[in-house]
């Protein structure tokens, strides 16, 4: 068998649904913030997700829930958004075979940037008329994910 790095992998898949499932966000400044202001540039982005796989439907969907601070402390919350994507995987069963029933980072790793994709722009549309208005939501490395591997020599 290939070394499972450099194996390929064929991924066979259709979009069955994107969806925004909530949204909250601040109107108005929070009084902590109505004196000094918003500094757009200090908004902090958490991103929480749950995966889900149904090998009998052969469909994974990917749930990722977002919530928008104005500090890095995480303190003042301005926000979030809960979002969804289900997928249609065409060779679910291969892969499950291949990869001794387990789903490659890989493969989970770019449903889920479709996912962050589209939820950067329900962001957009979504924050217009907000104090979120003009913020922009970061561009993620999906691979922040999944847990790295230790070297166990």
């Amino acid at each position: 068998m290939k070394d499972k790095l450099l194996q390929e992998i064929s991924l066979t898949f259709k979009v069955m649904d994107l969806k925004l499932i909530d949204f909250h966000a601040q109107t108005s400044l929070p009084e902590k913030l109505k004196k000094k202001g918003l500094n757009k540039d200090n908004i902090q982005f958490e991103f929480n997700l749950g995966i889900h796989v149904n090998p009998s439907k052969k469909l994974i969907r990917i749930d990722l829930n977002t919530n928008f601070y104005a500090d890095s402390e995480k303190s003042i919350l301005l926000g979030d958004l809960s979002s969804s994507g289900e997928f249609e995987i065409f060779n679910l069963e291969d892969i499950l075979k291949d990869f001794e029933g387990k789903i490659p980072n890989v493969i989970i790793a770019n449903l889920i940037g479709i996912v962050i994709s589209t939820t950067r722009g329900f962001f957009i549309l979504k924050t217009i008329g907000t104090v979120l208005d003009g913020v922009m939501m970061p561009i993620i490395n999906t691979d922040i994910f999944f847990p790295k591997e230790v070297d166990k020599k």
